[in-house]
């Protein structure tokens, strides 16, 4: 039926088009062959979440930085450790067992570039300075009038790496569920560092994205920057590839930076888009 069809604008696209959707479908039934890293329980966790949150929100929609940590834990995604409270007196009990130094952060479905807006404060060295940093936080975004747009606040364990990359999917039109893998941070738009995939991939295909991309003399060691965990790395893009493959609801998923530091990689911020 038209509802099935690919319109195209160019005649040109018509092989490149067939191709991909041919890839898709292959992947489709070839699915049994890729690693499966979603059980049961993790799976049904992650649909009652987005189910919730869609119940609230009609249209497309961001998940808070808790769903979103929540469901990259439940499939061992090494999220960078965090506690998330909304009350001076929920983060008194939180400094007591948090590591140092942290980070301070807002949660927020409509900022979520948080340092767009000062929403972030780094390297907190303890109890004392990081109340002090919140009580500050709470009240810079009154005068700014955003406060009402925050839904929690988040400490998180400061970690700082040699380097990051950006790992990440969204849901092409014509396509469907793509992967992303490249250089990260800040400059992420200017480097343009982009290998994408159909989703799901393979471990072949994790270890080319890695290998195509800008960052790769970096992972491989260079001078005092100590070689990565690159099997590591492979699988956090397999696992991303699966999340993007298996929610039809989930729209995009972010992780930028993804810290790298020896053998250590850390995902430090993280967004959830679903429609």
């Amino acid at each position: 039926g038209i509802k099935d069809s690919v319109i195209l604008k160019s005649v040109e696209l018509a092989p490149v088009i067939i191709k991909n959707l041919y890839d898709y479908h292959f992947r489709i039934d070839l699915k049994k062959e890729f690693e499966d890293y979603l059980n049961d329980k993790s799976k049904n966790m992650i649909q009652k979440l987005i189910q919730n949150v869609k119940e609230n929100f009609s249209e497309s929609t961001f998940l808070s930085s808790k769903e979103s940590y929540k469901i990259l834990s439940s499939i061992k995604l090494p999220v960078t450790k965090s506690k998330f409270f909304k009350t001076k007196k929920e983060l008194n009990e939180i400094a007591n067992i948090i590591n140092y130094p942290c980070v301070l952060k807002i949660s927020s479905r409509k900022f979520t570039h948080k340092s767009d807006v000062g929403g972030v404060v780094l390297n907190i060295p303890d109890k004392k300075t990081l109340i002090k940093s919140f009580v500050d936080l709470q009240s810079k975004l009154k005068k700014k009038k955003l406060l009402n747009f925050i839904d929690e606040f988040e400490v998180q364990e400061y970690f700082e790496g040699d380097f990051e990359v950006i790992i990440g999917g969204y849901r092409d039109r014509t396509f469907g569920p793509v992967v992303l893998f490249g250089s990260g941070g800040k400059l992420v738009e200017i480097i343009k560092d982009k290998n994408l995939r159909l989703a799901p991939i393979s471990r072949n295909d994790a270890f080319e994205m890695i290998e195509n991309s800008k960052v790769f003399p970096l992972l491989k060691g260079y001078r005092d920057i100590k070689k990565a965990n690159i099997e590591l790395l492979a699988q956090l893009l397999m696992k991303v590839s699966q999340l993007i493959f298996e929610f039809d609801e989930i729209a995009e998923i972010d992780l930028n930076p993804v810290m790298i530091k020896g053998k250590k990689i850390k995902i430090v911020d993280y967004r959830i888009r679903i429609e």
